[in-house]
């Protein structure tokens, strides 16, 4: 192993690095570059909020983003693997008799009464969040306390209420 830029450890030689770079970058090295893992830590000189991988802080790395508020640091570490993935949501640019199409991966999969444009990068993110434990554990951190309260109140309820509707009582 050889050192890295600022004590970072790294496997593979300059040398062989400089190479590969030489070759065009694969389609899918943004969805590296952008999986983490992700901390959130106060920058040298304690202004804000960053985003680092994993070991950058103590290697002396500039964030990848940077925020005066933690909250949206943490935000923004859920969220980043799922930019690196390609687009998978649409919506679709005319009306049908339905409203618009939602389209994922070539299939509709709903529709919007009006044509609501960010709708498709929204649901990116969320569904990023969801199929991760990780990112879903920042963003309930992200949160706080009181949220995270009325979060379980209503979990409680929505369980329950689906247990009678199963049931039949409902």
């Amino acid at each position: 192993m050889n050192e890295g830029r600022r004590g970072l450890i790294r496997v593979f030689t300059a040398e062989v690095l400089e190479r590969l770079r030489e070759r065009d970058e694969p389609a899918i090295a943004i969805e590296a570059e952008l999986e983490g893992p992700w901390e959130v830590e106060r920058p040298p000189g304690g202004v804000g909020w960053g985003v680092y991988r994993r070991g950058e802080v103590e290697a002396g790395e500039l964030p990848l983003c940077r925020f005066a508020e933690r909250h949206l640091a943490l935000l923004a570490a859920a969220v980043l693997p799922g930019l690196g993935r390609g687009r998978v949501f649409r919506v679709g640019p005319e009306a049908t008799a339905e409203g618009y199409e939602l389209v994922r991966d070539g299939v509709v999969v709903g529709s919007a009464r009006f044509f609501l444009s960010d709708l498709a990068g929204a649901l990116e993110a969320v569904e990023a969040v969801a199929r991760s434990a990780v990112a879903l554990a920042l963003v309930l951190e992200a949160s706080g306390a009181t949220v995270l309260e009325q979060v379980g109140r209503e979990l409680a309820l929505r369980l329950a209420e689906a247990t009678t509707v199963e049931a039949g009582t409902g």
